[in-house]
């Protein structure tokens, strides 16, 4: 859907099981009852005069309780009256209506004076079926049984004044199925049979004086549809009128199908939509203060207002608009055996109680976590260069856990191994390997070689008469960074244990000389740069070879000499 859906904050929804009742309203579905037994709630109502009062009927007990307060008073029948079948409450809420299975009249309950009242007109049979006016200025009464298809309609407020109506439908003979009255119409009502059909009767006002001769009220049937559900599965079960038309009304059946049909020209199906089971019970969202006004035409109808309550045998609640769109459902868990729209909104209990505490959950031991062959998993000690001892220390051993699964790897050991000498996991084809790490260099390594000592000299240039034989190739592989390059300022000497004595005169030498140090470890230079060069140096040794100059390399070389005489 577009948007999505919101229950209307001025009603709430009453959902009946066998076993509890609910309250569906702007914050979700709360429980507001709950019986003892499985199966022992065989009907109930709640008043719709605001009070949140609720007539629960047991198999011999009727429950007044009130949900707001926390309150029950009870009223117990005779052994002899059955068990009971229906409850609904006048329009006023002031009355209580119940049918037994044994008593062949509805009986009445004065919620004023608290005493029962007088009997209704007798059926032939136990009452099935039985509805209320909903309008405040009605007091109707209708009662209908099956064996024969009796229908009584009658004013309790004067039935000790007027006979009741006794209703002969020509739409159907058989037995009446469901019946609802208009919720502003105060004399029109539905009845559905249990073949199918469903009609629409209004009952004349007052009686009419034809010559000198009281004539009774009569029912007129307004419209009707023949066979609009299945009869082999039960037929109509629920019905009613539709708020702010005079004739317009939806029906829900066992064969899973909901229609909305309109009683005027001819009899109109408007829609039918399907619900996947048989439906058990169906409300409508009563008119609201601004829309209780009738229409007649397609112009002025809102389809927005308009709220279908279904409720199914397999514990779903549905919400539809006249469209037959589902805009919400909830789930119940059991049989919805009744569904009312009321008007308020539901607040919970002052002395709601309190829920029971919650088991604790089982604590089960930690489970090591399991080994990856990634890079991460590996310590920096263990990717690192430098060989770092560990001090033992003693530890503490800590208890292992007695809890073990497939999953988790067996611990030969109950003190933690450090992470230089953690135990190495057997790997499989299936894993990547390890990387390989770097070799190490001790720092065992690193030694400052002994100071050679000076050599004696006879002038300021002895240092580069050397042979000819012991001179390198012209072109260093290296170059020192301590030596001194030509047009360039002497650098500071380091300290004498660390390089070789520079030659005391400032005249650059042979660019056919190489400077080589003895390779050493400064505090300065990284270590490894300095051992490389070291090696490559001996390796320069061993690969010394004479170097023949020629004439022109000679006389460069005396130029230079030259030079640094003057």
């Amino acid at each position: 859907m577009a948007n999505q859906f919101r229950f209307p904050n001025d009603y709430h929804l009453i959902i009946v099981t066998h076993s509890a009742i609910l309250s569906w309203w702007k914050r979700g579905v709360v429980p507001i009852f709950q019986s003892g037994c499985e199966g022992g709630i065989l009907a109930a109502k709640e008043a719709r005069d605001g009070s949140g009062l609720l007539a629960i009927a047991d198999s011999q007990v009727v429950i007044l309780h009130d949900a707001r307060r926390r309150m029950d008073r009870d009223y117990r029948l005779k052994g002899t009256d059955g068990s009971i079948r229906l409850v609904e409450y006048s329009s006023d809420s002031q009355t209580l209506f119940f049918t037994t299975s044994l008593q062949t009249a509805a009986q009445s309950y004065s919620l004023r004076h608290g005493h029962l009242q007088e009997r209704a007109q007798p059926h032939p049979s136990p009452p099935t079926v039985l509805a209320a006016s909903k309008s405040k200025a009605s007091n109707l009464l209708l009662s209908a049984s099956h064996s024969p298809p009796t229908i009584f309609i009658q004013d309790y407020s004067t039935r000790t004044q007027n006979p009741p109506l006794q209703l002969q439908p020509s739409a159907s003979a058989s037995p009446v199925a469901c019946a609802s009255f208009h919720p502003t119409l105060t004399t029109t009502f539905l009845l559905g049979f249990v073949d199918g059909t469903l009609a629409s009767y209004k009952i004349t006002d007052n009686p009419t004086y034809i010559y000198g001769r009281t004539r009774p009220q009569q029912a007129i049937e307004l419209g009707q549809f023949l066979k609009l559900h299945k009869a082999a599965m039960g037929g109509i079960k629920a019905a009613e009128f539709i708020p702010g038309y005079k004739s317009r009304a939806v029906s829900a059946g066992r064969d899973g199908k909901v229609k909305l049909v309109d009683f005027q020209r001819g009899g109109v199906v408007l829609r039918t939509w399907m619900i996947n089971g048989p439906a058990t019970c169906l409300s409508v969202l009563p008119p609201r203060k601004e829309l209780l006004g009738i229409r007649t035409g397609k112009s002025d109808s809102r389809t927005v207002d308009t709220l279908i309550a279904i409720g199914k045998k397999d514990g779903k609640v549905l919400l539809f608009n006249s469209l037959g769109l589902l805009v919400d459902e909830r789930q119940v868990g059991k049989a919805v055996i009744g569904i009312d729209f009321l008007e308020g909104n539901h607040k919970p209990p002052l002395t709601a109680p309190m829920p029971s505490k919650p088991p604790p959950p089982l604590s089960l031991a930690p489970t090591p976590p399991r080994h990856s062959s990634s890079d991460s998993d590996y310590s920096p000690a263990e990717l690192s260069t430098v060989k770092r001892v560990v001090p033992r220390t003693p530890t503490n051993a800590i208890a292992a856990m007695g809890i073990h699964d497939l999953f988790s790897p067996s611990r030969s050991s109950s003190i933690k191994p450090s992470p230089s000498h953690a135990p190495r996991l057997h790997r499989t084809a299936n894993r990547r390997k390890r990387p390989h790490t770097r070799p190490r260099i001790l720092t065992s390594t690193f030694h400052t070689p002994p100071t050679s000592p000076p050599q004696p000299t006879s002038s300021a240039n002895s240092n580069f008469r050397t042979p000819l034989s012991s001179l390198k190739s012209p072109t260093p592989r290296f170059a020192n960074p301590g030596s001194p390059t030509p047009n360039s300022p002497t650098p500071t000497s380091p300290s004498p244990s660390k390089f070789m004595t520079p030659p005391t005169s400032p005249t650059p030498p042979s660019p056919h000389v190489e400077f080589a140090p003895t390779a050493t470890t400064t505090e300065h230079g990284s270590g490894r740069q300095d051992v490389r060069l070291e090696i490559l140096v001996r390796g320069d040794r061993e690969r010394r070879k004479p170097v023949v100059l020629n004439e022109r390399m000679k006389a460069k070389l005396e130029n230079l000499r030259g030079g640094s005489k003057h």
